[in-house]
């Protein structure tokens, strides 16, 4: 994601996952659209408030460590200090998209990640791409959701937040 929305740039995209009591994780939403920068961090904010509502706490954001994903943070932590904002970089710096969703891929196959069917405004968005996307193009919700499951299973979480968002790819 760049700092502009011509269509070269690739769009921005957001992943929002609820940790169920079982340990699974519910893909409760999925957003992925074109933003010049001022809009996109007022985006990021309306979605971290809107999961605020819908959970009852505050989710924790993960932006890509790439791009214009350190202003970005920066610029949201300077405007709302409550909100839980973190970067994180890719997690095997050689690794294509490709071989990084290979890595998580079990986490469907197994049943510990699950896509919600009440939500139906973005599923069929969401599904297509997942689905399609070896190769093709748009692949940012694939990212967002590989950068997203990287987090939630390396161990690095803690204590698990009822919601996670995630911005994807290039930032």
């Amino acid at each position: 994601t760049a700092f502009t929305k011509q269509t070269r740039n690739d769009p921005s995209a957001m992943v929002e996952m609820v940790r169920l009591t079982d340990g699974r994780l519910l893909i409760t939403n999925a957003w992925r659209n074109r933003r010049e920068f001022p809009e996109l961090l007022e985006e990021m904010h309306k979605q971290e408030e809107r999961g605020k509502l819908m959970w009852g706490r505050s989710p924790v954001v993960i932006v890509e460590n790439r791009a214009s994903g350190p202003s970005l943070v920066q610029a949201a932590r300077a405007r709302w200090p409550a909100m839980q904002i973190m970067t994180r970089d890719i997690p095997y710096a050689h690794s294509d998209l490709y071989s990084r969703s290979s890595t998580v891929s079990n986490y469907f196959a197994s049943g510990r990640v699950v896509i919600s069917s009440q939500f139906t405004s973005w599923r069929e968005m969401y599904m297509l791409e997942m689905s399609n996307f070896i190769g093709s193009k748009p692949d940012d919700l694939v990212a967002a959701t590989v950068l997203l499951l990287e987090y939630c299973f390396s161990g690095f979480m803690g204590e698990p937040p009822k919601v996670t968002v995630t911005y994807g790819r290039g930032w």
